[in-house]
């Protein structure tokens, strides 16, 4: 895996941060949620609460929800996308690093071979 983050280029590292931080801010986006539906059930509770404190609540929940998912589909459109794919090669490329994920590609299956073997 090492021999894999010496081919890297600068843009590449840059998508891992961007990456990294977008999941990690999803995350406490996600964790931000049940707090909020803990003031909108307070909200509900109390007697002297206005609707309108309900719903700013509620707008934030949601605004959470949604940021949460925007972010979720930046990071499989960067995942996924070829020209920032980390491990997408040419087959006429005969790179160090195409060398090393068909020699990767061979042990997995090689390994893959022996268990099947071995369970029947």
């Amino acid at each position: 895996m090492l021999k894999l983050f010496k081919n890297f280029e600068k843009k590449d590292y840059l998508i891992i941060l961007v990456v990294f931080v977008l999941v990690i801010f999803s995350v406490f986006l996600d964790l931000r949620i049940p707090e909020y539906m803990s003031e909108i059930t307070t909200l509900v509770q109390t007697e002297n609460s206005t609707m309108n404190e309900i719903l700013i609540a509620g707008g934030h929940m949601v605004l959470c929800a949604v940021s949460s998912l925007i972010c979720t589909i930046v990071v499989g459109y960067l995942i996924g996308d070829n020209k920032y794919n980390l491990i997408y090669l040419d087959i006429d490329n005969n790179t160090k690093l195409s060398k090393i994920i068909y020699n990767l590609i061979g042990i997995i299956s090689n390994e893959l071979y022996c268990v099947i073997f071995i369970e029947n």
